[in-house]
Formats: structure tokens, C-alpha cells, sequence
């Protein structure tokens, strides 16, 4: 199938996800009928599952971001932990949680670390 040799015995899965090797050409050399279809979804999930398994991941992240509220009178500009930038925008947008805060336009990843790390040692301050 134009691909390189197995070495060991390898599942049938981790065979499909190579770029040249196709699942219902492997079951056809398996003589192995199947539905020309449902091998090919199932080629296609096989082959990004790992994509799919790092965006349902990313899924989970912002969902548990939306879990973590923004005190309301936070002020954004004495964060210089931020970026200027990203102080403008969350000061004109006020978002409620962290997740919101993430999804505006122009606040990077690291700030959105450095807002948690903000907001936990200020938390902490006055508990």
C-alpha cells in the first residue's frame, strides 16, 4: 500500500492513520466486507482523532474559564501584568468570567493566565 513496513504487529487502527493507507483497503485485504461508507466515516475518525480529542479539550478549558467570575471592580489598567492592549479592551468590555475574557478580540493566552494570577493573589489578599 505504498507504505512502509510494519516492524511489529501494529493494530488496525493505528495502521489506518497513516496518510497513504486507507481502512477499507485494509479490510478488503482482510476480505472483510463492509460497507464502503461506514469505513470511510470511520477512516475519517480514525485518522483525526487526535485533532478532535485537542479541540474537545480546548472545549473543556473555556467551559471550566466560564466557571471563574471576574470581580466587578477590577481595574484593569493597574494590571501591568497585561499588556496594554488587553488592559484597554478589558476595561472597555468589563467581561463577567474568564471565559469571556478570553474570547475578546486582542487578549492573548498569556494575559489571560496573568488575569488569573491577578485575581487569585488579590482573592487571597483579602481572605
Amino acid at each position: 500500500m505504498d507504505s512502509s513496513p510494519l516492524i511489529e504487529p501494529a493494530r488496525l487502527a493505528e495502521i489506518t492513520k497513516r496518510p497513504e493507507v486507507s481502512l477499507q483497503d485494509l479490510l478488503q485485504a482482510l476480505e472483510w466486507d463492509q460497507d464502503p461508507d461506514t469505513a470511510e466515516r470511520v477512516s475519517v475518525e480514525l485518522k483525526y482523532s487526535g485533532y478532535v480529542a485537542k479541540d474537545r479539550a480546548a472545549v473543556a478549558r473555556i467551559r471550566q474559564l466560564e466557571q471563574y467570575p471576574i470581580p466587578p471592580d477590577l481595574d484593569y489598567s493597574g494590571l501591568r501584568s497585561l499588556s496594554y492592549e488587553s488592559r484597554e479592551k478589558l476595561q472597555a468590555i468589563r467581561p463577567q468570567s474568564l471565559g469571556q475574557a478570553s474570547r475578546v478580540p486582542g487578549v492573548s493566552p498569556s494575559d489571560i493566565q496573568n488575569l488569573v494570577s491577578e485575581i487569585a493573589r488579590r482573592s487571597s489578599c483579602f481572605t
